[in-house]
């Protein structure tokens, strides 16, 4: 019986792993999270909003990084356009994906 729950607790370990690193999980802390999210938004504001308000739209970890999705919106209107932002733990940047590379959306 002891070795069923050793096994048991073992699996519920493995597939917790496999769960994560399938989900591309970054690693990051909530506040190291927060961080990355308005690292993005003031890199697009930046280099890409032509004077359109920026702010976080969704976040999620994919391939070990985390991706920011801001919506970009023109004064007074309340739909916009939007733009991803990759982070990547491991180097510390930053890089915004072709509109036409899927591979980083939920």
């Amino acid at each position: 019986m002891q070795n069923l729950w050793w096994f048991v607790g073992v699996s519920a370990v493995g597939v917790a792993g496999v769960v994560y690193f399938l989900g591309g999980g970054s690693g990051l802390s909530a506040a190291q999270r927060q961080e990355v999210r308005e690292a993005c938004v003031r890199w697009i504001d930046e280099e890409f909003a032509d004077g359109r308000f920026v702010r976080v739209h969704d976040s999620w970890d994919r391939r070990g990084r985390m991706v920011v999705q801001l919506l970009l919106t023109e004064e007074g209107k309340s739909s916009g356009s939007l733009m991803l932002c990759v982070f990547d733990p491991d180097t510390g940047s930053v890089l915004k994906p072709s509109a036409f590379d899927a591979s980083w959306h939920k």
